[in-house]
C-alpha cells in the first residue's frame, strides 16, 4: 500500500517485530517455566497482556479529568476578552512597550567593550 519508502525501513520494521517478538516470548516462556510445561498459546497470550499494561500506561478516565477541570475552573477565572476590534496586549507589567525602555546607540567600535 506504500508506494515511496526509505531504504532503511524494512531494516527499522525488521528489528522492531524481532524485538517484539522475542521480548513475548522470552516472557511466555517465564509464564511456562513456572508450570514447568512447555509453552502454550495462554502463556503468549498473558505475556502481550503483561506488555500492553506495563508499556502504554492508560491516563486518568474521562470523568476525573472532568472534576479536575471543574476545580480548577473555579478557583482561577480567565480574563475577559473585550469586545473591540484592537490588539489585544498583556497587562502592562508585562508590555515590553514601556517608556522605560531606551535604546543607544554606540559611538566606538571596540569589541572588547562586549
Amino acid at each position: 500500500m506504500v508506494s515511496k519508502y526509505s531504504d532503511d525501513v524494512p531494516l527499522i520494521l525488521h528489528e522492531f517485530f524481532d524485538r517484539y517478538a522475542s521480548e513475548i516470548l522470552a516472557g511466555a516462556k517465564i509464564h511456562a517455566d513456572r508450570r514447568n510445561e512447555e509453552i502454550e498459546k495462554e502463556d503468549v497470550l498473558m505475556s502481550i497482556q503483561a506488555r500492553e499494561q506495563f508499556s502504554f500506561g492508560s491516563g486518568p478516565s474521562l470523568e476525573t479529568l472532568r472534576s479536575q477541570a471543574l476545580v480548577i475552573n473555579k478557583e482561577k477565572k480567565l480574563p475577559s476578552v473585550s469586545d473591540k476590534d484592537a490588539f489585544l496586549l498583556p497587562n502592562e507589567e508585562y508590555c515590553l512597550l514601556a517608556p522605560n525602555i531606551q535604546i543607544t546607540k554606540s559611538t566606538s567600535m571596540d569589541i572588547d567593550r562586549f
